[in-house]
């Protein structure tokens, strides 16, 4: 349950289900044989656009957290090896 409340926290949960909404309405629409508005179709790429660049967004973030985590004693300095 930790991470669920993790997850809604970084709001992957809601972008999830809006992406996967305005998918399944533009699919419905073109199986139905309807024109896609292009209200829809603007929205729906930019829920896509939003739910992508967040999760590189938070790939990132968690990246760099675990390669810059400071040591106890060490000054952050690169060691001298010559």
């Amino acid at each position: 349950m930790d991470k669920f409340w993790q997850l809604l926290g970084e709001s992957v949960i809601i972008q999830g289900f809006l992406a996967v909404a305005t998918t399944l309405a533009v699919i419905f629409l073109v199986c139905v044989g309807k024109p896609i508005p292009q209200e829809l179709s603007g929205g729906w790429l930019l829920i896509l656009g939003f739910f992508f660049g967040s999760k590189g967004e938070v790939g990132v973030r968690k990246a760099l957290q675990s390669v810059v985590q400071p040591s106890s004693g060490s000054s952050g300095a690169p060691a001298d090896e010559g």
